[in-house]
């Protein structure tokens, strides 16, 4: 049975969190169907901090995961960074400074295609210039899957 908000929710009695992550995810799931446009890599972000929180399964997902990305668009509109050490997964506003991959978007549609798509190619995107990387690819695809991961669990 897929895991809802609402199941994490009840399961954890957290009550009066549900509000806020409800409306967190919902703005998630409108970024995603496309009916939303900005911050759409903060909001996927969020979600994947509150969804690690609250869920075992998705935990596993960083589990002796040691990681930091940057990820930008070429306008340079959309940068910000992250890291994942000892199972916590920490935004960082400002960048990350040495991080396993940089990857730069073409733009923000081409963002939102690449995390949202519903069969994400990587190499698509790579051949096509929708996103260049420096660093190794296995970072790349492993963000890719966290964040279709995340996206099946919300939108089911």
């Amino acid at each position: 049975m897929p895991t809802t908000l609402s199941n994490v929710m009840s399961e954890f009695k957290i009550p009066s969190l549900s509000l806020e992550h409800a409306n967190l995810f919902q703005n998630l799931r409108d970024r995603i169907a496309g009916n939303v446009t900005g911050p759409i890599l903060e909001i996927l972000l969020d979600g994947m901090s509150v969804m690690f929180v609250l869920s075992k399964e998705y935990r596993k997902n960083i589990e002796g995961f040691d990681a930091g990305y940057q990820i930008q668009d070429i306008d340079g509109g959309v940068s910000l960074g992250f890291t994942f050490k000892n199972g916590v997964m920490k935004v960082e506003k400002k960048g990350v400074s040495k991080p396993n991959i940089n990857v730069i978007f073409k733009d923000t549609a081409a963002m939102r295609d690449f995390l949202f798509s519903e069969n994400p190619d990587i190499l698509d995107f790579v051949l096509n210039s929708k996103v260049t990387y420096v660093g190794n690819l296995n970072y790349l695809m492993k963000f890719a899957y966290m964040a279709k991961h995340l996206q099946l669990r919300i939108l089911k």
